[in-house]
């Protein structure tokens, strides 16, 4: 335990006059830490984090931005609400960056500590809910559809454009393809051809809307009274209306009936199925490119080995011939 840390640690705490309840992760040697407590009567969540982690200081300043601008989307009473976890406050000194959230009585819908699998590993949702998706998975919908009602307009905003960008590139390289085509023993062709054929239509103004960019199960919240929240916006972005759709739905490979309950209220017309398949192509594009020809570490054998036999790749092989074909992949 470095003893200077925590020193910094318990000085951050009375400084803040928090009062710890209990700890959810305490990283002394690394200076990160998670604990649940009280601060002026409100129960809370508190994340600090080193000021050495830039990236992750820059992703949690943008995380508190954009809870400022959902909370003023709240306030117009003519669109529909986002529900979701809320931060109260943010600040720093000259060793920590701190995160104040609200604390709500529930869980998420899976684990924040991913498995042994080597692809994030948040696709396993907790026992207590394999039986609610019929509940569950209506308000996801309803959130995200709230969500898209955010406006586009970045002069009202107050933001540049340039500071949230897509969740993904716009274009897939077609030498990566031909290479993830090579070592997944697959015939991507098609896929290549359906996205550059297709892709003026998806990435069409009207098509595009705010997005959570990141909804895995782990930043889906169910509270004690049933109620869903989304948390962990720092991936928030302006992209195609079905990204969020699709990514929840590549994490609930392991669930067929949350999956077929999320397209039945989610993609209902022919523009949906198009914009659905074009985001399981991206997306999974992006994962397979940054794991298996960018990273070149020493166990790519072992990745490439998993992957091959993984079911998104058939995912991605299939996105490129119907909607009907990605359906029936198992």
């Amino acid at each position: 335990m470095s003893q200077t840390t925590k020193k910094e640690y318990d000085k951050l705490i009375r400084e803040l006059n928090f009062v710890e309840l209990n700890s959810i992760k305490k990283d002394y040697e690394n200076g990160r830490f998670v604990v649940r407590g009280v601060v002026n009567r409100r129960d809370v969540l508190l994340k600090i984090i080193p000021n050495t982690d830039i990236q992750k200081i820059e992703s949690l300043k943008k995380e508190f931005m954009i809870d400022r601008l959902l909370d003023k989307h709240n306030k117009n009473l003519s669109l529909p609400m986002v529900a979701k976890a809320n931060v109260i406050e943010m600040g720093h000194n000259n060793i920590f960056t701190w995160v104040i959230r609200r604390y709500y009585a529930g869980s998420s819908l899976s684990d924040y500590k991913p498995n042994k699998n080597p692809l994030y590993g948040y696709d396993i949702v907790k026992n207590k809910f394999l039986f609610k998706g019929n509940k569950i998975i209506p308000q996801i919908v309803e959130n995200e559809f709230s969500l898209a009602k955010m406006t586009k307009d970045f002069r009202v905003l107050g933001i540049k454009k340039e500071t949230i960008k897509r969740r993904y590139a716009e274009d897939l390289d077609s030498g990566n393809i031909e290479k993830l085509s090579k070592i997944l023993s697959i015939d991507l062709s098609k896929t290549f051809e359906f996205y550059q054929k297709h892709k003026k239509e998806y990435l069409a103004k009207e098509n595009i809307v705010a997005c959570m960019g990141d909804l895995v199960p782990a930043n889906i919240l169910i509270k004690n009274d049933g109620q869903v929240l989304f948390s962990d916006f720092e991936w928030f972005c302006f992209d195609n209306y079905m990204v969020d759709f699709a990514f929840l739905w590549l994490f609930l490979r392991r669930y067929r009936n949350w999956q077929k309950k999320l397209v039945q209220l989610a993609v209902r017309n022919d523009d949906d199925r198009l914009c659905f398949r074009i985001s399981v192509i991206r997306e999974i594009y992006w994962w397979y490119s940054k794991a298996l020809i960018e990273y070149q570490g020493p166990d790519l054998l072992d990745r490439e080995k998993y992957y091959k036999k993984l079911i998104w790749a058939r995912y991605l092989k299939a996105a490129g011939e119907s909607f009907e074909v990605l359906m029936k992949v198992k």
